[in-house]
Order: structure tokens, then C-alpha cells, then sequence
């Protein structure tokens, strides 16, 4: 069984409701910030950075990634290829 992650490219007004709604969820929860350069907890969310995104193991995490305008990606065998879809918030 592999755990889901979800991956928030970047911060901004309209990415905090869908981060929220998917804590509220009990999902895990990642902030990739370029200011980051491997983890860095704080009371709301944890930020990462992208090395440590592209270290997640395929066989253990399913990772999801949201990019503006935050359609969904899953990280395909550690390659840089998605497939998306729309996400309906």
C-alpha cells in the first residue's frame, strides 16, 4: 500500500483552500517553496523543497502535484511527466 502525498507548487491566495481542504481530509500535505532546501515544519504546513520531492520513492508514496491554475499530476516512475487532470474545488 503506498501513501498519497500532495505537493502544492508554491503559496498564494488560491492554493491555501485547496492545502486546507485536503489537511481536513487527513491527507499529507506538502508547500514546495524554492526557498526551501529539504524540510521545514512550521504550525501550518510543511514546506519542502524540490530535491526533496524528486527523492520520494515511486514504490512506497503516490505523489500528486497541484501547479497553477492546481490541476492534479501524479509523479509517474520518478520521471518529470505527469498526468493531469482537473480538479473541481
Amino acid at each position: 500500500m503506498r501513501i498519497n502525498v500532495h505537493v502544492i507548487m508554491g503559496l498564494n491566495e488560491d492554493s491555501i483552500g485547496l492545502a486546507n481542504n485536503l489537511k481536513e481530509n487527513y491527507e499529507v500535505v506538502y508547500i514546495c517553496d524554492g526557498i526551501v532546501k529539504t524540510l521545514h515544519v512550521r504550525e501550518d504546513f510543511t514546506y519542502v523543497g524540490e530535491q526533496f520531492i524528486h527523492d520520494m520513492d515511486p514504490l512506497v508514496t503516490k505523489v500528486f502535484v497541484y501547479e497553477p491554475p492546481y490541476k492534479t499530476g501524479k509523479l509517474v516512475n520518478k520521471s518529470r511527466s505527469f498526468v493531469m487532470e482537473r480538479i473541481k474545488l
